[in-house]
């Protein structure tokens, strides 16, 4: 017995070593590394880390950069990407394997999506994996309230977590300022809010970006990084209308497919209610004078306050024609519809459809020509849609 125990202790001796010396290599490695980025928010990380991760190699620095969005990317120095393969259920430590793979580059800057939702989880990504010198708060939205809810304000104190110590925090918004100037005088960080001169370089480069719709926010919260960082303005603005888009990257699609004109805007990657609404508004502003309008809203089980959210603020939309239910969930949406949504509008339910019974169904429905929208979740048959009219497509409205 004697014996157990001491085995048993040795063996938690060296683990104990073991960590140490991970940590210590850890942060020898971050050490090597002079700009390291940490973007989080609600909407728009995986589109803001892309954007500076391109501007910064068009200045010239070697660049290491991680989205966690739709598709899971490493975004090389090259800026060849590959796909994350993960075994099991995401973990932040793949954070601390980006850190070593950076070391291996020998990067100049690292550019990180955070991928924690839980406050603590944050603060340890922040404060022991990635030890920012810069954090981005792109925005806050109403989302995945039953982690960091119930209400927006305890969001904006979960995404306070990630601010980084002895760094700078950059909000891409004003609102909830007084909870990231605690946290930052808590950390000893300073907090930059985004300018409206920012905004103005940001419209600019925004008519200029040919291949997606990326929203101006997103721009011009990188613009004032990059204005930190004091970088050249004109390699700056070129890896900025460069940048390769994520998949779920908004674009709207044109198809004219038997004899109907169909236009899809891809808006998947939105599923909070304040986002939907400006998907829902900038695609009509982008195909105006479209009679028919058809919502595809991709529902999932394990997200029924998205479900519940999606069908009160789509209750308050008008010009909406058709909306058709993808997954699982319906029940959630549509008990939580209005009256009035449910008189005025059509809803199918589609639980498990393909790609092609959605578009046929579509095809049903209108004589002429059409917009369709789709939101709420990428993943699945979001994909799949959308790889339909990426393959058919005539052409891309980009502005």
């Amino acid at each position: 017995m004697q014996i157990f125990f001491f085995y048993l202790l040795l063996m938690i001796v060296c683990l104990i070593v073991l960590g140490v010396i991970e940590n210590w290599n850890h942060n020898l490695r971050l050490s090597h590394i002079p700009i390291r980025i940490h973007v989080n928010g609600t909407r728009g990380k995986s589109s803001v880390t892309r954007l500076i991760a391109s501007a910064l190699r068009s200045n010239g620095f070697t660049v290491l950069a991680k989205t966690t969005g739709t598709l899971p990317r490493i975004i090389l120095p090259n800026g060849k990407e590959i796909p994350i393969i993960r075994k099991s259920r995401p973990n932040i430590i793949e954070q601390r394997d980006i850190i070593y793979l950076a070391a291996k580059y020998n990067v100049d800057a690292i550019v990180i999506e955070c991928m924690a939702l839980q406050p603590y989880l944050q603060w340890i990504s922040e404060s022991k994996l990635i030890q920012a010198t810069h954090t981005l708060i792109t925005n806050i939205r109403e989302d995945h309230m039953d982690i960091m809810g119930p209400n927006i304000i305890d969001v904006a104190r979960c995404l306070a977590s990630s601010t980084p110590i002895n760094g700078v925090c950059i909000l891409g918004e004003a609102n909830f300022q007084s909870i990231f100037q605690k946290s930052t005088k808590d950390r000893n960080s300073l907090l930059i809010l985004t300018e409206e001169q920012d905004y103005k370089e940001a419209e600019l480069i925004h008519h200029q970006i040919n291949k997606y719709i990326e929203h101006v926010e997103n721009i011009a919260i990188a613009w004032r990084l990059l204005s930190l960082l004091k970088l050249e303005n004109d390699l700056s603005r070129n890896g900025l209308i460069n940048t390769e888009p994520d998949p779920g990257a908004f674009k709207i699609f044109e198809l004219d497919y038997f004899g109907r004109k169909l236009h899809f805007a891809n808006g998947f990657a939105s599923n909070d209610p304040t986002s939907t609404k400006k998907i829902f508004d900038l695609s009509k502003f982008l195909v105006p004078n479209t009679k028919k309008i058809i919502l595809l809203v991709n529902l999932r089980e394990d997200r029924s306050d998205r479900s519940k959210q999606l069908a009160k603020e789509i209750s308050l939309w008008e010009g909406v024609s058709s909306i058709f239910l993808l997954g699982q969930g319906s029940n959630l949406f549509v008990r939580a519809c209005s009256y009035e949504l449910i008189e005025r509008t059509e809803i199918s339910i589609f639980e498990d459809p393909s790609a092609i019974q959605i578009i046929e169904s579509v095809l049903s429905e209108i004589k002429e020509e059409c917009l369709i929208i789709g939101i709420g979740n990428i993943a699945g048959i979001g994909l799949e849609i959308i790889d339909f009219f990426k393959n058919r497509q005539q052409g891309i409205l980009a502005n």
